[in-house]
């Protein structure tokens, strides 16, 4: 078919230059160039998309809608509006055919067998992590509950601090800065109770480590900050060097016992294994 010739259909992917107006003056927001919408994912208000369905690329088109009650923008909520629509482009999704071909494109691989096998693989190992992560979480949550003992406020506050600074690095340039201080604030606010918990956690795992006499070797770690690199795409090398100049060494041992810890729970703990 001619690009001309193309209908925009739902699961199209369209791209609109608009100019949006109420009672004929146009309002803030509501006028962009080059946007791109999924025709039926209902990003747009109600009636946008639909509306733009059967248009032509370069064809124009008069939208009417009206936004929703309640909205973001309180100023525009249940107002109707009309949007002088144009669009540029339409793009179709069209899915490859699954032969061996297709197994080459895709990298190492000779035959569609092969990346099947890749992605059991794949499927297998993720199931296997999950169902360690529950064992771990149910053996923490089983010895927790077991014991009961205070936890100094000092730690808890320097546990909340340290997720709170990992919040910050997490989201920073994600989320505008207001945004960003609310979800801040509301960790703070309430976070309290998780932190008490963490704090618990690693007491207790230090405890078992003591009586279980486990350390961390130094080709433990060096093995460790090689599993790191790779996983990032850093040369060794580089990581290594930085391991040392940043004082990483202690916090990889601690991690590592934590791990040798738990695989010492699970192998005195009594398992009873459940359907997935």
């Amino acid at each position: 078919e001619e690009a001309e010739d193309v209908l925009a259909a739902n699961g199209h992917q369209v791209t609109v230059d608009f100019v949006g107006t109420i009672d004929g003056v146009a309002f803030e927001g509501g006028t962009a160039e080059g946007v791109e919408i999924e025709l039926g994912s209902g990003r747009m208000i109600p009636g946008f998309e639909e509306q733009l369905v059967g248009a032509r690329s370069g064809e124009s088109r008069s939208l009417q809608v009206t936004f929703p009650t309640p909205y973001g923008n309180p100023a525009l909520a249940g107002k109707a509006a009309v949007f002088a629509a144009k669009v540029t482009a339409i793009k179709r999704r069209e899915l490859p055919v699954l032969d061996d071909d297709f197994a080459k494109d895709l990298g190492d691989f000779e035959t569609l067998g092969d990346v099947k096998r890749k992605l059991q693989e794949s499927l297998e190992s993720q199931r296997r992590h999950a169902s360690d992560h529950a064992l771990e979480r149910s053996l923490l949550d089983d010895l927790v509950s077991r014991t009961s003992f205070e936890v100094p406020p000092t730690l808890v506050a320097r546990q909340l601090e340290s997720q709170i600074q990992q919040l910050e690095q997490q989201l920073r340039g994600r989320l505008p800065e207001n945004e960003l201080r609310m979800r801040v604030a509301q960790l703070r606010e309430e976070g309290w109770s998780e932190a008490k918990r963490r704090v618990q956690e690693a007491l207790l795992l230090e405890s078992v480590a003591a009586r279980a006499t486990l350390a961390a070797s130094e080709e433990e770690i060096h093995a460790r900050l090689d599993e790191m690199a790779a996983s990032q795409g850093f040369d060794a090398k580089l990581m290594h060097d930085l391991a040392r100049s940043q004082g990483w060494h202690a916090a990889i041992a601690a991690e590592i016992v934590d791990r040798k810890a738990l695989a010492h729970l699970t192998a005195q703990a009594r398992i009873a294994e459940v359907e997935a």
